[in-house]
């Protein structure tokens, strides 16, 4: 297929949740992508990754810390969704969109994977929109050889097709009252589909939230013995002000005593808890072996 013909068909599946008819007959678990993703060869797991869930934030949480990761000299790949112009957009390496002559090719593999598993019956079902476009990151960044790749879930986490990786580091922004035909219709239930995405011993990044959604938020950390760091606790805001409508401030680290600066280019006073977010992966990362210690948001 050539990349229109790739688009055409991707959109023939139907947009995420775009209308309630295709909310009605979508099905969310994690077997269509765990059987392509083993077809391929597992490739999410050639690169390690850090994936982000949560209501508000998860974009521009994910847009910081890929930048980091990039500035400091790495390698990177991110995916995010939904795409605002081309769905190219969705899938990054470098900060540079996928092309479409690479669109076609990936996809063109994924569709051959799919025919052949749909014809053995391994399949069960034609995977969705949503499940497509992730294989296709995992593959590209495989292929692009990325030295870490950003995943922000599409919605929820637990069932979300993002959530068979194992990640270095798992992110979870503010929660609030989304998507609730499917996640749940109280703070708490909602809260506990984002805490999908916590793995065994896996250290969590959790913005400041609203009581309920902590509380099932540290419940499942420490039931999967994961490391938690809640970004209210860790770092206090000693100056604030905004300039043109972005925000500039100066954080201490909590632990290090250290000052950090912090002027993100997107506006909104909420940026600084995103910031934050990023700020705290990075010093995770550099725990792990990331020496991400270059230009912050």
């Amino acid at each position: 297929m050539n990349f229109r013909e790739s688009v055409d068909y991707l959109l023939s599946l139907g947009r995420e949740l775009a209308a309630p008819t295709q909310a009605s007959t979508a099905k969310f678990n994690l077997e269509n992508i765990s059987v392509l993703a083993e077809w391929l060869g597992r490739p999410e797991r050639r690169y390690p990754s850090v994936h982000i869930a949560g209501t508000n934030g998860k974009g521009s949480t994910a847009a910081f810390l890929e930048s980091i990761v990039r500035t400091a000299g790495y390698r990177s790949g991110l995916y995010t969704s939904p795409h605002l112009e081309r769905i190219n957009e969705r899938i990054r390496v470098n900060g540079q969109e996928i092309s479409d002559q690479d669109f076609a090719r990936v996809f063109s593999r994924i569709h051959a994977a799919i025919e052949k598993l749909l014809g053995a019956g391994t399949l069960r079902a034609h995977p969705t929109f949503f499940e497509c476009v992730t294989a296709m990151a995992f593959l590209h960044f495989a292929e692009t050889n990325v030295d870490l790749a950003v995943f922000e879930t599409g919605l929820g986490g637990r069932l979300d097709s993002t959530n068979i990786i194992t990640p270095e580091i798992s992110i979870i922004t503010r929660i609030d009252f989304d998507h609730e035909n499917f996640l749940g219709h109280s703070l708490g239930e909602i809260a506990g589909e984002k805490a999908g995405i916590i793995k065994p011993r896996v250290p969590v990044v959790m913005a400041e939230q609203r009581e309920e959604a902590r509380r099932v938020l540290l419940l499942t950390a420490r039931l999967r013995e994961a490391p938690a760091v809640e970004t209210a606790d860790a770092y206090r805001t000693e100056s604030l002000r905004m300039e043109q409508g972005c925000v500039r401030a100066g954080v201490r680290d909590k632990e290090s005593g250290s000052i950090i600066r912090l002027a993100p280019q997107l506006a909104g006073l909420f940026q600084l808890q995103n910031a934050l977010n990023a700020v705290a992966a990075q010093r995770i990362l550099r725990t792990r072996g990331f020496r991400v210690s270059g230009r912050r948001p």
